[in-house]
């Protein structure tokens, strides 16, 4: 039985980091894409600036 229950408590162990690599995974890539968001963003607001800057931005 001793074998069983290290075996058993191995696989959970497995389970476990399985399981933290996956919850690891999804906030590394909710965090590329608040920052690619936050990029694009950025890249917007500066084309913007460098309009305003050469007067091509009839708005302003």
């Amino acid at each position: 039985m001793g074998r069983n229950h290290d075996e058993a408590a191995r696989a959970a162990e497995i389970r476990q980091q399985e399981e933290e690599a996956r919850r690891l995974q999804e906030e590394q890539e909710a965090e590329a894409r608040r920052l690619q968001e936050e990029s694009d963003r950025l890249k917007f607001i500066a084309g913007v600036a460098e309009a305003d800057l050469h007067g091509l931005n009839p708005d302003r």
